[in-house]
């Protein structure tokens, strides 16, 4: 049984190695959870996990937000409040990967731009489901906050990527009438309500 000093040690230990599962570079959302249950097993503490639930890493507000273009994109952004007091931000998204073209005009171009609306209407294409660093919530002039919310309860950064990747799993393809970016970041913002009170 180890003493309450160990215990304060290795809940420490586990929070400043968690700092780095907030994403440095544009991650799938799988790849980000995957990141962090790995780095959490690398720490080799009993209760590793259960401890990355307490108070360090935590969602202090989150909204979502919608592109103030003509693509109707939305996506959610997280500020978490870090072990070091410093807020971090993610932002989580979905997308989906369309074929380049590079012979536009062509009757093949044509036919193709024809298959992948049908794919996108049908869901036949794998969404692009991904959180990224960013350095702050967007001002109003950039893009219009749809909602905006305050955890009462706390959801830590694991939570938040256990989350968003059962939301992945429950639609891993994009389907541009039920499964796009708005069903994405209102699922993900309905479930940490629920979640966080």
């Amino acid at each position: 049984m180890s003493s309450p000093v160990s215990s304060q040690r290795s809940l420490g230990h586990v929070r400043r190695n968690l700092s780095p599962e907030l994403p440095s570079h544009t991650k799938s959302v799988e790849r980000w959870l995957t990141d962090m249950v790995g780095r959490l097993r690398e720490l080799s503490i009993p209760g590793a996990i259960t401890r990355a639930r307490l108070p360090g890493m935590v969602v202090e507000e989150y909204a979502r937000f919608k592109k103030r273009s003509n693509s109707e994109h939305e996506y959610l952004i997280a500020k978490i409040r870090c072990p070091d007091g410093k807020p971090r931000f993610i932002r989580l998204e979905r997308t989906v990967k369309l074929e380049s073209q590079k012979d536009l005009g062509s009757i093949r171009h044509v036919a193709s731009t024809i298959k992948q609306v049908s794919n996108l209407v049908l869901g036949n294409l794998p969404a692009e489901d991904t959180v990224t660093l960013v350095s702050g919530m967007p001002t109003d002039s950039e893009d219009e906050r749809i909602e905006s919310k305050t955890p009462q309860n706390p959801i830590t950064l694991l939570d938040l990527a256990i989350i968003a990747h059962c939301v992945h799993e429950d639609s891993k393809n994009y389907n541009l009438l039920k499964r796009q970016c708005f069903w994405f970041g209102a699922t993900i913002s309905c479930l940490l309500e629920k979640n966080g009170g």
